[in-house]
Formats: C-alpha cells, structure tokens, sequence
C-alpha cells in the first residue's frame, strides 16, 4: 500500500505544483484516483520520502521535483538579469533633484528625473 499511496501522492502533486495540504492530498488521491487511504497512512508517506516531498510553510506539500525546477528556473533568471548588456557600452544614472523651502521652513520635494546616458567604455 505504501508504495501505491506514495506513487499516487506523487502523481496529485504533480499536478498540482502550487502544493496542497495533507487534508488536501488524502481527498485528491481519493477522489482523483480511486485510492483508499487514512490521514495516517497519507501523513506518514509524506514524511518518511523527504527524496519525493517537501514540507513548505502552513503545512503545504510539494513535489521535491517541482521546488527544485523552480529554484533552477529563479537562478537561469538571475544570472540573465546579472549579464551585462554589452561589453562596449556602460551606463551612467544621472539624478537631479531640486528642493524648495515651504515659508513655514519646512522642505519640499518638488520632482526627480533620472536620465540614463549610454557611453562607450
């Protein structure tokens, strides 16, 4: 039985990659798939395959598979967003900010502009 729960687990998270509670899981894996299973039963397949799940904060499971495709996919976006655009031009962020004095002496900010200006390297 253990092994036909912790496959049908598998199968419910994967479909649902957001995750789902224990409570959650039990009534998809019966529903879904016709799977007998007590809360016991679900929450101790859950807990003894750390390799398949993971406990994510509020009790929400997922699949393992699913949390690490998403930790590869936030990296390859990092390292594209940490990429230089070119390698012969460089940036420079100008800011010029003017102030006025209210007359009861407080400060105001009147606006800000910011004009990127591409230079050679």
């Amino acid at each position: 039985m253990s092994q036909a729960l912790s496959q049908a687990i598998h199968q419910i998270l994967d479909l649902h990659p957001d995750g789902l509670t224990e409570r959650e899981v039990r009534w998809a894996v019966i529903e879904g798939l016709g799977l007998r299973c007590t809360p016991r039963e679900v929450r101790e397949v859950l807990h003894t395959h750390p390799g398949l799940f993971v406990l994510l904060a509020g009790g929400v499971w997922r699949s393992k598979a699913a949390v690490e495709a998403e930790k590869v996919a936030a990296n390859s976006m990092i390292c594209t967003v940490r990429r230089p655009l070119s390698s012969t031009t460089s940036f420079r962020m100008t800011t010029q900010m003017s102030l006025r004095t209210r007359p009861q002496g407080g400060g105001s900010m009147q606006g800000a502009t910011g004009v990127a200006e591409a230079l050679p390297a």
